[in-house]
């Protein structure tokens, strides 16, 4: 998660960044706004990438994309993962689990 940091917590000033309409890799714990999306929706962007951030399809199997995603989904508190949306429809990533692993 070099890109989006060592905690989850986003590239330095990715708020200001985007706020300018530059890319960057924003936080992917609670304050970001990853949790927004389903695990079908966050799986496809790992999956097939999204600017300027590559794909990982070719990558990594999955599994392992779902292994990111608990990883991800188990630093968001139990109010924030009630949120996500829960797309449930036919798609090659499963919902992913999660854990508490303590804070990132």
């Amino acid at each position: 998660m070099a890109c989006h940091g060592d905690a989850l917590q986003g590239q330095e000033n990715w708020r200001d960044l985007a706020a300018k309409g530059e890319k960057a890799a924003p936080a992917l714990d609670a304050t970001g706004h990853s949790w927004h999306h389903s695990d079908i929706a966050l799986g496809e962007t790992l999956r097939n990438g999204a600017a300027p951030m590559p794909a990982f399809g070719d990558v990594l199997t999955d599994q392992e994309i779902q292994a990111v995603l608990a990883y991800v989904k188990s630093s968001w508190p139990a109010a924030t993962l009630a949120q996500q949306p829960q797309v449930r429809a036919a798609a090659n990533v499963q919902p992913a689990s999660t854990g508490s692993h303590g804070n990132y």
